[in-house]
């Protein structure tokens, strides 16, 4: 991170911010009020989601950032619940395949994922009630 100073038109210096590339990227997408920024490590832009966090928590906002749970549990794992919510739904139980499904990969991170001591519930938890053809 490099900084520079400059004269404003006021005729007051002021310290700005050389940003590279990807922590211009970054910045914009916190910035245009990104909900949730996800990454896949060892990328050629893996620096880019720290920089998203670290905007998210300078700017305030809500933006909710993590890197992809296929490094941290075995595809077989997801392939079993998909398993199991299809045959549910098959068998005309929707609401009992999602609820499943959604408790049961709940319990699976929690598991495999560390809770870190600043996390964050980034998510309202309360009902939300949506239109139809959302």
């Amino acid at each position: 991170m490099a900084f520079f100073i400059s004269e404003s038109s006021q005729g007051e210096y002021v310290m700005k911010k050389i940003l590279s590339g990807n922590e211009a990227i970054a910045r914009g997408i916190v910035e245009a009020g990104c909900a949730v920024a996800t990454a896949y490590p060892g990328t050629p832009s893996s620096e880019i989601l720290p920089a998203v966090a670290a905007y998210a928590d300078e700017l305030g906002t809500k933006t909710a950032v993590e890197w992809g749970i296929n490094e941290k549990v075995d595809p077989e794992i997801w392939n079993s619940i998909v398993k199991k919510m299809i045959g549910k739904i098959s068998a005309g139980k929707l609401s009992d395949a999602i609820i499943d499904a959604v408790r049961e990969s709940g319990d699976i991170l929690a598991e495999k994922i560390e809770r870190r001591q600043n996390d964050r519930n980034e998510l309202d938890n309360s009902p939300q009630e949506l239109e139809s053809g959302s």
